[in-house]
């Protein structure tokens, strides 16, 4: 099973909304990131998918940016 797995197919198929955020740094994640997106690019299902880049940041993008991250998820909560 490649890497991210049915699951995120799943999640996208039900139609949940979905906020996907990472540091722009972060050396851990963004394969991970780029696979997310593509699964739910491959399948047309990205009308759920709320994305973006926390500029500058690493792996703990939530410590190094804690109000650009609220701000983030304030957005993504009144969209819903």
């Amino acid at each position: 099973m490649p890497f991210p797995g049915p699951a995120l197919r799943d999640i996208a198929r039900a139609k949940i909304p979905t906020l996907l955020l990472w540091g722009g740094a972060d050396k851990v994640v963004p394969p991970a990131v780029a696979a997310v997106r593509a699964v739910w690019q491959a399948e047309g299902l990205e009308d759920g998918l709320t994305s973006g880049e926390v500029r500058g940041t690493g792996h703990a993008f939530m410590l190094q940016r804690p109000q650009e991250v609220a701000d983030a998820l304030d957005r993504f909560i009144e969209s819903l």
